[in-house]
Formats: structure tokens, C-alpha cells, sequence
């Protein structure tokens, strides 16, 4: 399937608006490649019933719960698509741009969220705002203790948990079952 002539000039407006500098012809071919190489992976992105962004720590067992939720979540339901910010090709060139044109496209946002070492901080200041944070679900790990808990997430951090918990998205889990559960019940 071919995107549509339109769809590619919503998303170039898209990469206008949330630019902070004008963009070259040279970021603008980079930036259509990068989202448009794979158009299969984009058009499910934008014609599926529900599409995922499923975000959160790359370390090695970070990175394993972030693909068990996102297939987790494809496989809930027929026509659903979750993907990982590393499915896009070149997903570290305009990263902020591609991230930025990828949660205005998603139905959701799904945060797996174990600690805040690895730049959530970031991600977390981009979707604390209206429109994107009424997309936000986030997966938070419980941890036993508040030092615990404060060893492993900062006030910054905590923060936007707060204003997710006040829209009850925010699903705590100990487990890599309790993950599992809590993605399949509880996430739209």
C-alpha cells in the first residue's frame, strides 16, 4: 500500500511545526526516509484501529519488556499495531522530530518506565502537555520501599507520574506477569 500524497504533507507539516529551525532540503529527504522507507510500517501506523508507541528504557532487560508489551499489545486484537522508537529506520537521526511526529500520529503512548536513566526525562517534559497527554498510558514498576523508589525515580519524574495517575493511566507492576497482565486488561 501506498501513503497518500496528502498523508506525507500532513507529516511534513507536522516536522514544520515542531521543528525549532527551518528544516533543509537535506533534513526533510532524511526525515521522508527515515518514516517513509518502510511504508508498510507507517501505513499501519496511520490506518490501524489502534496504534502504539510503546517507549521506555533500551538497556538489554529493559528492552525485553518493552518488545513483550508492544507485541503484547499488536496481538490483542486484529488491526492493532505497537511499535518501538528502534523500528523506525534511522531512529537516531531528528530523533526529537521523529518522536515528535510519531506521538502526534499513535492512538497511544505506552511507557514502560523501571527508572529514569536513559533520557524519559525528556520524553516525559514532550507528552506532559494537552493534546499528547490524554494518549499517555504508563506501565510504572512498583518498587517495595519509598527509598527505593526514590533511588530510581527523581522528583522530575515523579512529577509526571503524578499527572498521569490523576487521569488513572498509570498501571504500577512488580513482575514481568504483573506487566503482562496489567497490558493486556488495562491499556485501551
Amino acid at each position: 500500500m501506498t501513503i497518500p500524497d496528502e498523508d506525507v504533507a500532513d507529516v511534513l507539516d507536522d516536522l514544520e511545526e515542531v521543528s525549532d529551525r527551518p528544516l533543509t532540503p537535506k533534513d526533510v529527504q532524511d526525515l521522508k526516509r527515515a518514516l517513509f522507507e518502510d511504508p508498510a510500517a507507517f501505513t499501519k501506523i496511520l490506518y490501524s484501529d489502534r496504534s502504539y508507541f510503546v517507549i521506555g528504557s533500551y538497556n538489554d532487560e529493559e528492552a525485553k519488556r518493552l518488545l513483550t508489551v508492544s507485541q503484547v499489545l499488536t496481538r490483542r486484537r486484529t488491526n492493532d499495531y505497537s511499535f518501538l522508537m528502534k523500528d523506525i529506520p534511522e531512529f537516531t537521526a531528528n530523533f526529537a522530530l521523529k518522536f515528535h511526529v510519531l506521538v502526534r500520529r499513535v492512538d497511544y503512548v505506552v511507557g514502560v518506565f523501571e527508572h529514569n536513566r536513559g533520557g524519559h526525562e525528556w520524553e516525559a517534559g514532550a507528552l506532559s502537555h494537552p493534546p499528547l497527554l490524554e494518549k499517555v498510558w504508563l506501565l510504572k514498576r512498583e518498587y517495595p520501599t519509598t527509598d527505593a523508589e526514590r533511588d530510581a525515580f527523581d522528583a522530575m519524574i515523579a512529577h509526571f507520574f503524578d499527572l498521569i495517575e490523576d487521569r488513572n493511566q498509570l498501571l504500577e507492576w512488580t513482575t514481568d506477569d504483573e506487566l503482562r497482565k496489567q497490558t493486556e486488561t488495562k491499556i485501551p
